[in-house]
């Protein structure tokens, strides 16, 4: 079994930390909608996955890469269902470039 930080790796942390300033700097008892803005803000563009959006707050100034509000196929037993997924929040990983 993965130990927390094999899964999560330095990615998972990354976010975990831009969650806690966040939390850290609102304080406890807000709505959703106050974090999430203060991680990504509504006039935040979606893009595809990968792409680091300009405007963003928490997330931008730790250069985690995200798309916001993106529609996702669900399949069923290999069948694409009509209704699409569309998350709050997409965390992309960067594929890491070797260098010489």
């Amino acid at each position: 079994m993965l130990e927390n930080k094999e899964f999560l790796g330095s990615e998972g942390y990354s976010l975990m930390g831009a969650a806690f300033e966040v939390h850290k700097e609102l304080g406890g008892g807000l709505s959703e909608e106050l974090y999430q803005e203060s991680l990504v803000p509504r006039n935040a563009v979606p893009t595809r996955p990968g792409a680091l959006q300009a405007g963003t707050i928490e997330l931008g100034l730790r250069g985690i890469p995200f798309s916001s509000k993106n529609e996702l196929e669900v399949y069923y037993k290999g069948q694409c269902l009509r209704k699409k997924y569309i998350p709050d929040l997409l965390v992309c990983r960067v594929p890491s470039v070797a260098t010489s």
